[in-house]
């Protein structure tokens, strides 16, 4: 099991407050889901170690020419989805880094984990819109 502290979270359809810890299986697969510059990645670096956190701006990075290329991510995702299936069939813990806003992804997540036999879990970020916009612009 992982231990993780929230922040301004909801992991799944419960509301986590600031202050509660949560317990997160390990290995997992766990998606973040929330707007650019919510938090997502910080959250995931403090909580995750880099080798299992699979973000789709560094790999529009490694497939295009940096991180905002927007016309990478086809590809980056080709490379995401392939990523995420191999690490689960070896049942180490992959921690999906993107937007997440796709209930379409999210649904092909779930049932990959389930196929392979891992718990999966969402984690929520509810970072207000206009700090968001504040970090965007930083």
């Amino acid at each position: 099991m992982r231990v993780a502290r929230a922040g301004k979270a909801v992991r799944g359809l419960r509301s986590v407050p600031s202050e509660t810890v949560t317990v997160l299986p390990d290995p997992a697969l766990v998606v973040l889901v929330g707007p650019s510059a919510s938090g997502k990645s910080a959250w995931a670096a403090e909580h995750y170690r880099p080798d299992e956190v699979v973000s789709s701006d560094r790999l529009r990075a490694v497939v295009g020419s940096g991180e905002h290329d927007l016309d990478a991510s086809a590809d980056a995702f080709a490379l995401l989805d392939q990523i995420v299936a191999a690490r689960l069939r070896r049942g180490l813990t992959a921690v999906i880094d993107t937007i997440g806003l796709d209930p379409v992804r999210r649904l092909g997540y779930l049932e990959l984990a389930r196929r392979s036999g891992m718990p999966a879990a969402v984690v929520l970020f509810d970072t207000d819109p206009a700090e968001c916009r504040r970090r965007n612009f930083a």
